[in-house]
């Protein structure tokens, strides 16, 4: 077998099996997709079938498949792509939604865009979070908050400063397993976790999306990026850093990255 296409030393057959569960039940048909928006103000899951919706799957690479989900609303001409990234040799998934106006005029509203709007079946969940970068010396301290039936958690950063206040990386501890969650960084994004006491369901994305798009328009979601581990949370974390280093942290001319040295003044 090619040795890029085996699993990470680190990878457990159990936690494949968990993410490909999960993502043959969210993330391969359009109208399941774990995204939500209201247009027109009519509320709308996944890619309704009224828009037509299209897939069309490529190997990256050996490791990787992407994905693509589009639609269209013939009416309007609002047209919705998700492009959604999964993993052979670690157990992540990863998505991100586009909406382009291909019409010939304004759309109608289109508001509370949420990248991920799904749930996440398990016992005794903990959210792993912190506090963010505030200029303070208790800045990125790290909180564990147990979630109960009937309870909630919101984050969302200060001013458009993506980690002011809170920070777009989690982790959500059941009983023998967690998974890692990560929201793309463009700015005002939120996050709420609630607990239905065999499940927690995740809503984020961009706080209070409320706009039209004129012809020719785009926006897109944050990215959402999935880890699933089974065991202690200290196999997530490893986990995580292994995805990210193997998969995410930029190669110049294929080598890792050396260490980077910066200084800043005052400048007088």
């Amino acid at each position: 077998m090619d040795r890029a296409s085996c699993p990470s030393p680190t990878t457990q057959p159990a936690d494949m099996s968990r993410i490909r569960a999960w993502t043959r039940q969210n993330l391969s048909r359009p109208e399941e997709l774990p995204i939500s928006f209201v247009y027109g103000g009519q509320a709308l899951h996944g890619i309704p079938e009224s828009w037509h919706p299209t897939s069309n799957q490529r190997r990256v690479d050996a490791n990787i498949t992407e994905t693509v989900y589009e639609g269209t609303n013939t009416e309007t001409g609002l047209a919705i792509r998700v492009e959604c990234t999964e993993y052979r040799d670690y157990p992540v998934a990863e998505w991100v939604v586009w909406f382009t106006n291909k019409g010939s005029g304004a759309t109608p509203v289109l508001s509370d865009v949420l990248a991920i709007d799904g749930s996440f079946a398990g016992a005794s969940p903990v959210v792993q979070h912190c506090n963010g970068d505030y200029c303070s010396a208790d800045g990125y301290t790290p909180q564990a908050t147990p979630l109960r039936a009937g309870g909630d958690l919101s984050f969302a950063p200060r001013g458009g400063r993506p980690c002011d206040g809170a920070f777009p990386y989690f982790r959500v501890a059941f009983d023998g397993w967690g998974l890692c969650m990560a929201i793309g960084w463009p700015a005002q994004w939120a996050v709420s976790f609630s607990g239905l006491g065999d499940s927690v369901h995740v809503c984020a994305g961009q706080e209070r999306t409320h706009l039209r798009l004129m012809p020719g328009e785009s926006i897109r979601s944050p990215r959402m990026s999935l880890l699933f581990w089974n065991g202690h949370v200290s196999r997530g974390v490893n986990l995580w850093r292994r995805w990210y280093l193997t998969h995410i942290l930029p190669r110049p001319n294929g080598r890792p990255m050396a260490p980077l040295l910066a200084c800043s003044g005052t400048g007088e």
